[in-house]
């Protein structure tokens, strides 16, 4: 049996207010956080996990709201699409706003 991993087909940063080019503004730190998610039939997200966080509950909720929006390609066997899970490695930017920081999903990938 092949099993096929999703295809992440958001080519834009969900949550982002901003375009990021190659380079950052300089006083963005780009950080990666690794997701494991459950991806439905019709490509939407069932299930959205974090791997190993060290981002406060509040930031790790944000993360995963902005994960679960995510669309797929869903994952095909004899043509027929399926539930498939994968690993995502998100990208984020943080950058002091104010007196905070503001941590933004700025990309993502599958990853093997």
């Amino acid at each position: 049996m092949q099993i096929l991993r999703a295809i992440l087909i958001i080519a834009v940063a969900l949550g982002a207010s901003r375009s990021f080019a190659a380079n950052p503004p300089a006083e963005t730190w780009l950080a990666y956080q690794r997701a494991q998610v459950t991806v439905a039939a019709d490509g939407t997200v069932q299930h959205a996990s974090l791997l190993n966080s060290s981002l406060s509950a509040t930031m790790q909720e944000q993360v995963l709201t902005r994960i679960r929006a995510f669309e797929f390609e869903p994952a095909t066997h004899n043509g027929v699409a399926g539930v498939t899970e994968t690993t995502l490695s998100v990208k984020l930017a943080v950058e002091p706003e104010q007196d905070q920081l503001v941590v933004r999903v700025v990309g993502a990938e599958v990853t093997v």
